[in-house]
């Protein structure tokens, strides 16, 4: 698998010689490349445990645009509201008077005098407002100052919850396999399209794909190592030149090679 890797990555146009590996070989190459993905989160987890920066500054911004409710405050720990407001950051959402839950989300919710951790609308957990710092709080100001402070509040039950570690692990895991799989059926298509002259069955085109989208995977793990996923654009142009590279050398192979 080791040599598959990296043969895919250094020398594209010999990725054609792994055509004929059987579809368990190739399904279970597929299913763990993405696992490299993983990798710079349970890094950064380890070096800074935690809510991460990033993820601390989208639930600022999120709380100053959409997370601002008129009259409603906490007193003396006590909620008290007369509106609704929901707010998302990530993957999460935020909650706060008389609202229907979605399904299938990360939900944290401002009840009467405690803050609650829903998943898939099973609560997992609970927190009064004393234990996060936030005994008064008025959700009518939607000053940075204020969503520092709510965010900050929040970051503190996030902090103590190891589940929200596993969670991104899966998450990230499972969308990087959905893409991963996504961008294998894309270039197969396109190759059959766009490059009929090799005439290879699909079902190599579709092996080749595989191995070839390798160079994904590796740039989205670097530019999550770096903490640069806005230019995740850059893997899907060196996926396209890698499978152009790799078609176009095959004119160079004989056909009893390559069938």
């Amino acid at each position: 698998m080791f040599k598959r890797m990296t043969t895919s990555l250094s020398k594209p146009p010999l990725a054609v010689f792994f055509m004929k590996d059987s579809w368990g070989r190739a399904l279970l190459y597929l299913f763990f490349l993405p696992l490299l993905l993983i990798i710079p989160i349970l890094g950064k987890s380890a070096i800074n445990p935690g809510m991460s920066i990033e993820r601390y500054d989208t639930l600022i911004q999120s709380i100053q645009k959409n997370f601002t409710v008129q009259n409603t405050t906490i007193i003396d720990g006590v909620l008290s509201y007369e509106g609704s407001a929901k707010a998302k950051f990530d993957h999460f959402s935020l909650y706060i008077g008389n609202q229907e839950m979605e399904r299938s989300t990360i939900a944290l919710i401002f009840e009467e005098t405690e803050l609650v951790l829903y998943m898939n609308k099973i609560e997992f957990e609970r927190v009064n407002y004393e234990e996060i710092n936030l005994m008064n709080h008025d959700f009518s100001d939607n000053s940075l100052a204020n969503s520092r402070k709510l965010a900050s509040s929040i970051k503190i039950f996030y902090d103590e919850q190891d589940i929200f570690l596993t969670t991104d692990v899966m998450l990230t895991y499972l969308f990087g396999l959905y893409d991963y799989t996504f961008y294998v059926l894309l270039m197969a298509i396109m190759m059959m399209l766009f490059v009929p002259n090799v005439q290879i069955p699909f079902r190599y085109r579709l092996k080749l794909s595989i191995y070839l989208s390798t160079i994904y995977i590796f740039i989205v793990f670097v530019l999550l190592l770096f903490g640069q996923k806005q230019l995740e654009f850059l893997s899907v142009f060196a996926l396209y030149f890698y499978h152009i590279w790799a078609y176009r050398s095959m004119k160079t192979i004989q056909k009893g090679a390559i069938l």
